[in-house]
């Protein structure tokens, strides 16, 4: 569904802040590129095709062996309040080959549309012979409706859209590209992948570790299913090659449940948030596979110069404000991870960081700390 954002949008303030006109033009990123949301009429998701993994205290596993020496935990039966999920068998072999053969095909492996936690990547809306397309497909009508069956069934699938969706590679041969992906958090709330490889033929090693379940092995063909916030780690094969289809999942609360319509009416606004000092508490990820390219906050450290300043995990850095009143301002869109981080870190020593951020409007909140922006 397409959410329009018109125009360049204000921050309403009733207060005596003043009013700060950018020196440069910021035209809105949000909605900008329309995220993608379950179909309408997507049939809704039966939890008894979930297989769960509880938490190392619930499956009896000793929890410093099962997380820090890779012990595989125990699939059950579907558990409400499990933190990891997979979807059983959501793609056959048939498809699973598909889609390996497809980014095969391709061959256009890219390496910098996630700087902090890079991965060999494909975006799957390139992938060609209409598996791109099965792709989207497959994670708008299956994920979306399994992520709000076994985490939101209280809210339902309306608030759940993705945007980033690829088909990543790791492969034991350094030639090919990295063998796994380090333990980090994911930006986005909940996040998926598809095993795409026959463990034990095409690859071996790999698994995603899972803080606190430890080594979840899915089967070729399973979604395994799990908040972003967790810590998880792609462990490495260490021979042959492994492939999944990633997928990040965002939430919208507030969008209104008829969402299919076509009459979205959610709004962002850019608002002037000012951080005391370096270092600022937080980090950031520089999508540069985005058109411009979008400085996400991934995480703001409770207590920190952010944090006080109201910077809030899911902001969008727009750009850094010098100089009072109509002050000078440097975009931060189309930059490079180290390009904005320069720019950061150029401002040590000269005072507050003053850092313009573009977020989803809150009906009827108003801040008096504020400045307005236009």
């Amino acid at each position: 569904m397409v959410i329009p954002v018109f125009g360049i949008l204000l921050l309403l303030l009733f207060g005596s802040k003043p009013t700060l006109k950018l020196s440069a033009p910021l035209e809105p990123l949000l909605g900008k590129d329309p995220p993608h949301r379950t179909s309408p009429g997507a049939a809704t998701f039966d939890v008894a095709g979930l297989d769960s993994i509880a938490a190392v205290a619930d499956t009896g596993l000793d929890s410093i062996a099962a997380v820090a020496d890779g012990n595989t935990p125990t699939r059950t039966s579907f558990i409400p309040d499990a933190p990891v999920h997979l979807i059983r068998g959501a793609l056959d072999e048939a498809a699973c080959r598909r889609f390996v053969a497809s980014a095969a095909a391709h061959g256009g492996w890219t390496t910098g549309r996630h700087h902090l936690h890079p991965t060999t990547d494909i975006p799957a809306m390139d992938l060609p012979g209409g598996v791109g397309t099965e792709a989207l497909d497959l994670a708008r009508d299956v994920v979306l409706p399994a992520i709000a069956a076994a985490f939101r069934p209280e809210r339902g699938v309306n608030s759940l859209s993705f945007r980033d969706l690829f088909l990543a590679r790791y492969d034991a041969d350094p030639e090919k590209g990295q063998a796994g992906l380090g333990k980090h958090k994911d930006g986005s709330v909940f996040s998926f992948n598809a095993l795409l490889s026959e463990d034990g033929d095409d690859f071996r090693g790999g698994g995603t570790w899972v803080e606190p379940v430890g080594v979840v092995r899915p089967r070729r063909g399973d979604i395994l299913l799990h908040r972003g916030d967790l810590l998880h780690e792609g462990r490495p094969v260490t021979s042959g090659t492994r492939h999944v289809l990633v997928g990040f999942v965002q939430v919208d609360d507030d969008v209104v449940d008829n969402v299919g319509d076509g009459n979205g009416s959610r709004r962002s606004e850019l608002v002037l948030r000012t951080v005391a000092s370096l270092p600022l508490g937080m980090v950031v990820e520089v999508d540069t596979g985005l058109n411009p390219t979008r400085v996400l906050v991934t995480e703001v450290s409770a207590g920190g110069e952010a944090a006080q300043a109201d910077v809030r995990r899911g902001d969008l850095l727009r750009g850094l404000l010098v100089g009072k009143g109509e002050g000078e301002l440097t975009p931060f869109d189309s930059r490079t991870f180290e390009d904005v981080m320069g720019v950061l870190a150029g401002r040590k020593g000269k005072g507050p960081v003053r850092l313009v951020v573009e977020r989803w409007a809150e009906k009827g909140a108003v801040n008096e700390n504020d400045d307005r922006i236009k």
